[in-house]
């Protein structure tokens, strides 16, 4: 398997090629899932309100047009709109986060990669992937709803030069944050374990938070490389953005021309910090963690030896009772044909002094498949 660096310079590259299609895609589908829902939305919000168009006088004050847009009805319908909105971009999301952590994977676990193996997991594991990523949603929204409370509450009390109030909500926040990158750590394995072990949304997701119990300090490294390896590119992006777009600048050109720059950085860069994220999160995982998750099935630094078995995701036992699949055979070569396989099988074993029946040296292998 090699060293994180190792596997890195010999994926990277086309990881970030192909994630950059792969984002492409994606943020083409959100802007214009995002324009229908502009116009679809603001529609069905201004006849909720009762707002017409068409009977508001030229010179209007906008308050005086909004002011009946805040009734609870409205503003259920507001609420609706924006959650309808988040899921739908789940879904899209969840096509390219299901062929990274496919590609990712098979660059772990076999020592390849290719272009076409990111669209094979991301047409096979999307769906999983969506409901993998509403359910890690909808278990963060305890921690995310105090945490904006907190942050309005010192917005309030700072302007209210409440010192007390500014003082308990700023300690909220900070606990609540430090939970919510907790939480984070403890999800972070999830979309790995759905692509690699071929689990199911919630299965993945219970033992990815297993994990941050049973491995503390592994899953917490692992957080913590995640964020060193995102750093750079935010101080990066942060430090010409300041360079770029220096404040007070009133040159409207200037600032045209850098934000296109920065939008463009930002593309390219995105999948570059991606695709080394989701390869230090995929090492870590088959290096120290992957035997909690499959104990029995995998060695622990199985490395080479074990890189086939990422076939587990994609392989033709995929969906049969792996309790009755018949154990993995050193001597035989899984390229060659059965018939062919056979005789080479037996002369190995011939030549190592085993039995030419290697059902008879396994009394647990019944040589039957359960479908």
């Amino acid at each position: 398997m090699g060293t994180f660096f190792q596997v890195f310079g010999k994926h990277g590259l086309k990881m970030w090629g192909t994630f950059l299609v792969g984002l492409l895609i994606t943020q083409i589908l959100t802007f214009f899932v995002g324009v229908l829902f502009y116009f679809v939305g603001a529609a069905v919000f201004l006849a909720s309100a009762g707002i017409d168009l068409n009977h508001i006088q030229p010179g209007t004050p906008p308050e005086d047009i909004f002011s009946s847009a805040f009734n609870p009805g409205a503003l259920l319908v507001l609420i609706v709109l924006y959650l309808l909105m988040l899921v739908v971009q789940l879904f899209i999301a969840s096509f390219h986060m299901a062929g990274s952590c496919g590609m990712a994977s098979e660059a772990v676990l076999d020592g390849s990669s290719s272009f076409g193996t990111y669209f094979q997991a991301a047409f096979r594991f999307f769906g999983r992937m969506f409901l993998q990523l509403v359910l890690i949603f909808l278990f963060s929204l305890p921690l995310l709803i105090p945490f904006v409370l907190s942050d309005l509450g010192m917005l309030f009390a700072r302007e209210s030069g409440n010192g007390i109030a500014f003082g308990i909500a700023l300690l909220f926040w900070v606990l609540l944050l430090v939970a919510i990158l907790l939480y984070s750590f403890g999800v972070m394995f999830a979309p790995v374990i759905l692509t690699t072990e071929n689990k199911g949304p919630w299965q993945s997701l219970r033992f990815s938070l297993r994990l941050l119990f049973r491995s503390f300090g592994k899953v917490l490294i692992t957080g913590l490389l995640n964020i060193a390896i995102i750093l750079p590119f935010v101080l990066l992006i942060g430090g010409l953005s300041a360079l770029i777009l220096p404040e007070g600048s009133e040159d409207p050109l200037t600032a045209i021309a850098g934000g296109l720059f920065l939008i463009l950085l930002l593309f390219l860069t995105i999948p570059l910090a991606q695709a080394a994220g989701l390869l230090l999160t995929t090492h870590r995982y088959q290096r120290h963690l992957r035997q909690l998750v499959v104990p029995g099935e995998y060695g622990n630094d199985a490395g080479e030896a074990n890189a086939f078995h990422y076939g587990k995701g994609f392989d033709p036992y995929d969906g049969i009772n792996r309790e009755n699949t018949p154990p993995d055979d050193p001597f035989t070569d899984p390229f060659l044909p059965p018939e062919e396989n056979s005789e080479v099988d037996k002369g190995k074993r011939k030549e190592s002094g085993l039995s030419p029946d290697k059902n008879s040296e396994d009394p647990g292998w019944s040589g039957t498949i359960d479908r």
